[in-house]
């Protein structure tokens, strides 16, 4: 039986009309998060496989349409949470910058074109509130990020409209760092790795947009493209 999760602010309906349905996996997340539970960091070695195979076939493959969709997400917060309590020995990586890439869903190319045209430079959002509202709620949630800006670019599609979110300062709202993770798994001998080496699984409950800028960039047939840098912060 599926379980409820209360959004701390609302899920866009427009991008959740879009979303894929989760894996039967998802059921199964509260006997997993008992599991961990019931580990410490030497024992955990005994379930370490286990686990891990089951959270990468749900979070590992979201970037395809797999695994766990947009609207349960959230449900993975208390493995992401057991995950850095057993690993917390290794957590000794503290980024002060994380960097997260998006594409921005086609349905709102349109909103882009009427609002910005081929404007480009810093762009004041709050004369812009449906277009805030879009960045924002893309922003929102448990969502991977990384530290390395090129690895945030590589996740999005410059053929589309897309944007690189910066947050500052973000170790307030890390929920797991892969690094700590990876360490804590090499330990065991456990080779499946659920999240990245270089991911940070961070959640926002209230995004905000501080500043935004717009860019343009050509590729190597001369059409060109436009793509963000929204820096954000939890409000």
């Amino acid at each position: 039986m599926r379980y409820p999760y209360k959004y701390a602010m609302p899920v866009d309906p427009k991008v959740l009309e879009h979303d894929f349905e989760s894996h039967e996996l998802v059921d199964d997340i509260p006997s997993f998060v008992k599991l961990l539970k019931s580990v410490n960091p030497d024992t955990y070695g005994t379930i370490a496989t286990e686990v891990n195979k089951f959270t990468y076939e749900l979070w590992g493959h979201v970037e395809v349409r797999k695994g766990i969709s947009l609207r349960d997400r959230e449900k993975l917060l208390p493995v992401f949470k057991e995950f850095s309590r057993l690993s917390e020995e290794y957590n000794l990586k503290k980024p002060t910058t994380l960097y997260r890439g998006v594409n921005i869903p086609q349905f709102y190319n349109k909103l882009l074109e009427e609002s910005f045209g081929d404007q480009v430079g810093e762009i004041d959002l709050d004369q812009y509130k449906k277009v805030k509202d879009v960045f924002e709620g893309l922003a929102y949630g448990l969502r991977s990020w990384s530290d390395y800006e090129h690895t945030a670019e590589s996740f999005t599609d410059f053929k589309l409209e897309s944007i690189i979110f910066i947050l500052k300062n973000p170790s307030p709202h890390i929920v797991l760092n892969g690094l700590a993770l990876h360490k804590l798994n090499r330990k065991v001998k456990s080779e499946v790795k659920p999240v990245d080496i270089d991911e940070f699984i961070v959640q926002l409950k209230n995004p905000k947009v501080l500043s935004a800028k717009r860019l343009k960039i050509e590729d190597d047939w001369g059409a060109e493209h436009y793509y963000w840098k929204v820096l954000i912060d939890e409000g």
